[in-house]
């Protein structure tokens, strides 16, 4: 539990601030932007919404309510989804693509429905769910609401006593399924949607990183970024 919950966040604090311990430069973070649209087709208002999450994810002690989860959708095949969501969660981590594994979880643990399932929300900076929210999961929309802008979770520990255990409700989604599949309410603010419509020219792994890897280092909130 001691490793789980504090010496894990201790060294992942250590390994994400030296990695975003730079001097923020406007013009590459310009230039990262200009490439992921040019890419994978985003619009001026993904891209600040990708800031946003990204900024999020570096901000602390805000008010959860304000959490924003990224949703890439789409039905067409290899679009770059996954791929993405991989490596935003690994760089948001202060770490490689080769092991964002590690910060892939699905909504059933995430909401706990494992009687000892600790959410790894309350381990990482940033959590992608796969192939999730499906209209099966349209059940769970309240419950998947307040976990979204919840900062803490019940932990109950196999064999030993329940602990409350801090969250970093930072989601990146990816799904075939329309978002509208799963949104009952039509104000629902949480989720900011992308969906991915066509194939991306090619471009390698270790480009994909380094392009959103300075997009990540070099993005700023704006100054009212609350409101």
């Amino acid at each position: 539990f001691t490793w789980e919950t504090i010496t894990c966040k201790r060294n992942l604090d250590r390994q994400v601030e030296k990695l975003f311990n730079i001097k923020k430069d406007k013009a590459k973070f310009k230039e990262a932007s200009e490439k992921i649209k040019s890419i994978w087709g985003f619009s001026d208002k993904d891209i600040d919404a990708i800031r946003y999450f990204v900024c999020q994810t570096r901000h602390k002690n805000h008010n959860p309510s304000m959490n924003k989860a990224i949703y890439f959708w789409g039905t067409l095949k290899q679009t770059g989804k996954t791929t993405i969501a991989r490596t935003l969660v690994s760089i948001l981590n202060g770490d490689k693509f080769e092991n964002a594994g590690k910060y892939e979880s699905s909504l059933p643990h995430e909401l706990q429905y494992g009687a000892h399932d600790l959410p790894l929300a309350s381990l990482y900076n940033a959590v992608m769910i796969d192939e999730s929210l499906p209209k099966e999961a349209s059940k769970s929309y309240n419950i998947v609401k307040q976990a979204l802008t919840s900062k803490s979770a019940r932990y109950n520990r196999k064999y030993q006593s329940v602990k409350w255990v801090e969250c970093r409700r930072n989601y990146i989604f990816t799904s075939n399924d329309d978002i509208g599949d799963f949104i009952q309410d039509k104000e629902e603010r949480r989720f900011y949607a992308i969906e991915m419509k066509t194939k991306p020219k090619h471009t390698s792994f270790e480009e994909i990183y380094d392009v959103w890897l300075q997009f990540c280092i070099n993005a700023e909130p704006e100054d009212d970024w609350q409101t």
